[in-house]
């Protein structure tokens, strides 16, 4: 009996984005207790994961004109704090700053 039983597919994609770890929402939920759990290495990063980090990049690099705008977690100045959003979160992050996307991308990793 696995510690992640009773949780779903939902529950488990969103216990490892928390934690940073690279699930992608067509991984099992075997594949995903199994990433937590730290058994296997997950062969196909999720493509937004280098807009997360250009977004916060991009934020704590400006920090002391954003901090007052930002209501997210990255509020926590957490360069992580990007990954517990959700994809379309991101991009939502992204297209609704087209003027700084350029600044976003020198942050992408």
């Amino acid at each position: 009996m696995s510690i992640f039983d009773r949780c779903n597919h939902t529950e488990l994609y969103q216990m490892c984005r928390e934690l940073g770890l690279p699930a992608i929402p067509s991984m099992t939920r075997e594949q995903l207790a199994a990433l937590m759990l730290d058994e296997t290495p997950t062969e196909e990063p999720n493509v937004f994961d280098s807009w997360r980090h250009g977004l916060a990049g991009f934020v704590l690099s400006h920090w002391a004109v954003l901090q007052n705008q930002v209501s997210c977690p990255l509020k926590s100045q957490n360069p992580l704090a990007c990954f517990t959003c959700l994809d379309t979160q991101v991009v939502s992050c992204v297209v609704g700053n087209p003027k700084n996307e350029h600044l976003i991308q020198l942050h992408r990793k």
